[in-house]
């Protein structure tokens, strides 16, 4: 389509990846992932990138731009591990999954997250970035630890116990 001797299609083409940009940015604006996006050279991690919703935790944008200050906010004792995780994947070209404690400027304590890692490479194969997203999994780890301390209290239970204990369900039945 043509307007005063003006080929529209581009302008729509890059009105409609306009739209889909916007889109996105809303939907991740509302969701609990933030995404991440961090250079790496000279066995130095920058951040280049981190979504809107970074606020969701205390911090913007411009807190992470360009600096490693990303792996400030992990606590001490994860550090090293992450970080040997991060080379370990750069240098074996993997992606990986991560649990950490990172520091929530809103709670001042800090927070279990997952971070889910990817790199990208060029159609050479070179590494170009990692990216990745992260999200809250603290109310899963308390969860998981409560489990474990039930467990272990369940089952001092049944092994001190001066009777015998007979469990049953529909299914079968269980002498203990």
């Amino acid at each position: 389509m043509k307007i005063l001797g003006v080929d529209m299609t581009d302008y729509n083409i890059l009105q409609e990846s306009e739209e889909k940009y916007k889109t996105i940015k809303d939907i991740l604006c509302f969701s609990p992932f933030i995404v991440f996006k961090w250079s790496y050279s000279e066995n130095k991690l920058t951040t280049t990138f981190v979504s809107e919703n970074i606020s969701q935790l205390g911090y913007n944008f411009e807190y992470f731009n360009n600096n490693g200050k990303f792996f400030d906010l992990i606590h001490k004792d994860d550090l090293t591990d992450i970080l040997n995780e991060f080379k370990f994947c750069y240098e074996n070209k993997k992606n990986l999954k991560q649990e950490f404690r990172f520091f929530d400027e809103i709670q001042k304590d800090y927070i279990w997250v997952e971070n889910r890692l990817w790199i990208k490479y060029n159609e050479s194969g070179e590494f170009l970035y990692f990216y990745g997203i992260i999200h809250n999994i603290t109310e899963h780890k308390i969860a998981q630890k409560t489990l474990i301390e039930n467990e272990i209290k369940y089952q001092m239970l049944v092994n001190n116990s001066p009777t015998g204990i007979l469990f049953i369900n529909i299914t079968e039945i269980l002498l203990m």
